[in-house]
């Protein structure tokens, strides 16, 4: 995403960052037997995992959303794509 002065506001790679954590926990289920306990508990920290994602993703676009809100007084959305073929 780029401002009209030119700043970017990258994207942080929030699941790149999680991904051996999550596949340790991935394989650290699977070695349990389905539907036993230690199973269940296992799926739930998988489960925590995705949320804990899920929700530093959406506390980042809430922040730059409220950043971009306090700083300019309009706001609008272009496709680069379609911009660059030359339609409007």
């Amino acid at each position: 995403m780029t401002t009209n002065t030119g700043e970017t506001v990258s994207v942080p790679n929030l699941y790149r960052k999680s991904q051996s954590n999550l596949a340790r926990k991935q394989r650290k289920a699977d070695r349990k037997e389905i539907g036993s306990n230690n199973w269940k508990k296992a799926q739930n920290k998988i489960a925590r995992l995705h949320q804990h994602i899920a929700r530093q993703r959406e506390d980042f676009h809430y922040k730059t959303a409220h950043k971009l809100v306090k700083e300019y007084d309009l706001i609008g959305v272009v496709d680069a794509e379609r911009r660059a073929e030359g339609r409007p």
